[in-house]
Protein backbone atom coordinates (compact mmCIF):
# COMPACT_ATOMS: atom_id res chain seq x y z
CA UNK A 1 0.00 0.00 0.00
CA UNK A 2 2.53 2.08 0.93
CA UNK A 3 4.57 1.82 -2.63
CA UNK A 4 1.09 2.36 -4.19
CA UNK A 5 0.58 5.26 -2.51
CA UNK A 6 4.18 7.04 -2.97
CA UNK A 7 3.65 6.13 -6.94
CA UNK A 8 1.04 8.36 -6.71
CA UNK A 9 2.37 11.43 -5.20
CA UNK A 10 5.65 10.92 -7.54
CA UNK A 11 3.22 10.61 -9.98
CA UNK A 12 1.22 13.76 -9.29
CA UNK A 13 4.45 15.65 -8.63
CA UNK A 14 5.87 14.67 -12.26
CA UNK A 15 2.73 15.75 -13.64
CA UNK A 16 2.68 19.20 -11.85
CA UNK A 17 7.03 19.98 -12.99
CA UNK A 18 5.55 18.63 -16.53
CA UNK A 19 2.60 20.87 -16.61
CA UNK A 20 4.75 24.25 -15.27
CA UNK A 21 7.80 23.07 -18.01
CA UNK A 22 5.17 23.26 -20.42
CA UNK A 23 3.87 26.18 -19.34
CA UNK A 24 7.38 27.83 -19.17
CA UNK A 25 8.73 27.21 -22.59
CA UNK A 26 5.56 27.97 -24.81
CA UNK A 27 4.32 31.11 -25.28
CA UNK A 28 0.61 30.35 -24.98
CA UNK A 29 -1.85 33.04 -23.17
CA UNK A 30 -3.33 32.01 -20.04
CA UNK A 31 -6.28 33.68 -19.11
CA UNK A 32 -7.38 33.42 -15.35
CA UNK A 33 -10.24 35.41 -13.43
CA UNK A 34 -8.92 36.21 -9.87
CA UNK A 35 -11.42 37.25 -7.29
CA UNK A 36 -11.02 39.77 -4.63
CA UNK A 37 -9.09 38.80 -1.57
CA UNK A 38 -11.90 38.65 1.76
CA UNK A 39 -11.28 41.92 4.01
CA UNK A 40 -9.07 40.51 6.02
CA UNK A 41 -6.74 39.05 3.70
CA UNK A 42 -6.38 42.38 2.09
CA UNK A 43 -4.60 43.59 4.88
CA UNK A 44 -1.23 43.07 4.54
CA UNK A 45 2.07 44.10 6.17
CA UNK A 46 2.51 47.63 5.50
CA UNK A 47 6.02 47.68 6.97
CA UNK A 48 6.72 45.40 4.00
CA UNK A 49 5.19 47.56 1.00
CA UNK A 50 7.81 48.18 -0.92
CA UNK A 51 6.10 50.02 -3.84
CA UNK A 52 3.04 51.71 -4.51
CA UNK A 53 2.41 52.49 -8.29
CA UNK A 54 -0.90 54.25 -9.53
CA UNK A 55 -1.59 51.89 -12.93
CA UNK A 56 -4.45 54.51 -13.17
CA UNK A 57 -6.99 57.09 -12.09
CA UNK A 58 -9.93 59.11 -13.62
CA UNK A 59 -9.60 63.24 -13.88
CA UNK A 60 -9.76 64.24 -10.61
CA UNK A 61 -7.67 61.21 -8.86
CA UNK A 62 -10.62 59.83 -6.74
CA UNK A 63 -10.89 56.71 -8.44
CA UNK A 64 -7.14 55.06 -8.21
CA UNK A 65 -5.88 51.47 -9.12
CA UNK A 66 -2.29 50.94 -7.79
CA UNK A 67 -0.13 48.16 -7.96
CA UNK A 68 1.22 47.78 -4.62
CA UNK A 69 4.36 45.53 -4.10
CA UNK A 70 5.27 43.46 -1.08
CA UNK A 71 8.88 42.54 -0.32
CA UNK A 72 9.87 39.49 1.62
CA UNK A 73 13.38 40.35 1.92
CA UNK A 74 16.57 38.14 0.61
CA UNK A 75 16.49 35.05 2.13
CA UNK A 76 17.72 32.43 -0.85
CA UNK A 77 17.54 31.90 -4.22
CA UNK A 78 14.54 29.01 -4.03
CA UNK A 79 12.53 32.03 -2.46
CA UNK A 80 10.12 34.67 -3.84
CA UNK A 81 10.90 38.18 -3.60
CA UNK A 82 8.14 39.93 -4.01
CA UNK A 83 4.11 39.40 -3.55
CA UNK A 84 2.10 41.63 -6.17
CA UNK A 85 -1.21 42.93 -5.37
CA UNK A 86 -3.27 45.28 -6.99
CA UNK A 87 -5.87 47.47 -5.43
CA UNK A 88 -8.78 49.26 -6.08
CA UNK A 89 -9.71 52.47 -4.55
CA UNK A 90 -12.95 55.28 -4.79
CA UNK A 91 -13.02 58.20 -2.81
CA UNK A 92 -16.03 60.13 -2.38
CA UNK A 93 -17.18 62.48 0.23
CA UNK A 94 -19.47 59.94 2.15
CA UNK A 95 -18.85 56.45 0.70
CA UNK A 96 -14.84 55.01 -0.07
CA UNK A 97 -14.83 51.98 -2.03
CA UNK A 98 -12.67 49.30 -2.12
CA UNK A 99 -11.28 45.94 -3.26
CA UNK A 100 -7.86 43.82 -3.53
CA UNK A 101 -6.26 41.20 -6.01
CA UNK A 102 -3.59 39.04 -5.06
CA UNK A 103 -1.53 38.35 -8.22
CA UNK A 104 1.11 36.24 -7.17
CA UNK A 105 4.39 35.49 -6.23
CA UNK A 106 7.64 37.35 -8.50
CA UNK A 107 11.17 37.77 -8.19
CA UNK A 108 11.10 40.81 -10.23
CA UNK A 109 9.14 43.85 -11.23
CA UNK A 110 10.22 45.13 -14.74
CA UNK A 111 7.78 47.89 -15.85
CA UNK A 112 4.32 48.42 -15.52
CA UNK A 113 1.96 50.58 -17.84
CA UNK A 114 -1.81 51.84 -18.91
CA UNK A 115 -3.13 50.13 -21.83
CA UNK A 116 -6.20 51.92 -22.08
CA UNK A 117 -8.74 52.80 -19.28
CA UNK A 118 -9.49 49.58 -17.02
CA UNK A 119 -6.75 47.45 -18.97
CA UNK A 120 -3.34 47.81 -17.68
CA UNK A 121 0.37 45.83 -18.27
CA UNK A 122 2.88 44.24 -16.17
CA UNK A 123 6.19 42.94 -16.81
CA UNK A 124 7.64 40.79 -14.05
CA UNK A 125 9.53 37.29 -13.34
CA UNK A 126 6.86 35.08 -11.99
CA UNK A 127 8.27 33.11 -9.62
CA UNK A 128 7.56 29.04 -9.06
CA UNK A 129 8.29 26.93 -6.39
CA UNK A 130 7.82 23.55 -8.40
CA UNK A 131 10.73 24.62 -10.58
CA UNK A 132 12.84 27.74 -9.55
CA UNK A 133 14.54 27.48 -12.46
CA UNK A 134 11.92 27.72 -14.69
CA UNK A 135 11.14 31.14 -13.44
CA UNK A 136 10.42 33.24 -16.44
CA UNK A 137 9.96 36.76 -17.42
CA UNK A 138 6.10 36.59 -17.97
CA UNK A 139 3.44 40.03 -19.26
CA UNK A 140 0.33 39.96 -17.55
CA UNK A 141 -2.52 42.13 -19.19
CA UNK A 142 -4.70 42.93 -16.23
CA UNK A 143 -8.86 44.13 -17.22
CA UNK A 144 -9.96 45.71 -14.22
CA UNK A 145 -13.55 47.21 -15.98
CA UNK A 146 -15.94 44.44 -14.19
CA UNK A 147 -14.51 46.47 -10.90
CA UNK A 148 -16.06 49.27 -12.12
CA UNK A 149 -19.14 48.12 -12.83
CA UNK A 150 -18.75 46.17 -9.37
CA UNK A 151 -18.21 49.78 -7.75
CA UNK A 152 -21.19 51.47 -9.64
CA UNK A 153 -23.99 48.23 -8.83
CA UNK A 154 -23.21 47.98 -4.89
CA UNK A 155 -23.08 52.02 -4.81
CA UNK A 156 -26.50 52.75 -6.01
CA UNK A 157 -27.90 49.45 -3.70
CA UNK A 158 -25.58 50.06 -0.45
CA UNK A 159 -25.64 52.44 2.41
CA UNK A 160 -24.52 56.16 1.47
CA UNK A 161 -22.35 56.30 4.61
CA UNK A 162 -20.71 53.44 4.77
CA UNK A 163 -16.86 52.53 3.73
CA UNK A 164 -17.68 48.78 2.51
CA UNK A 165 -14.81 46.49 1.19
CA UNK A 166 -16.63 45.02 -2.32
CA UNK A 167 -16.49 41.80 -4.00
CA UNK A 168 -15.32 41.05 -7.70
CA UNK A 169 -13.03 40.07 -10.15
CA UNK A 170 -10.15 40.86 -12.25
CA UNK A 171 -9.32 39.08 -15.99
CA UNK A 172 -5.61 38.25 -16.33
CA UNK A 173 -3.57 37.07 -19.43
CA UNK A 174 -0.54 36.00 -18.62
CA UNK A 175 2.18 35.24 -21.83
Amino acid sequence: MKKIIIFMVLSVMSMAIYAETINATTNATITTTIESLSEEAALIDISRTKDSIVLGANKDQSIQIRLIVSDFGRSDAGSPRYNLYLNYFHVDRINNTRTAFDLGLFMELISTKRIRAGVYEIEAIRFTNIAPSLQKRVTLTIDTTQVSIDDKQFRSLGDEFADPYIMSTITVDEK
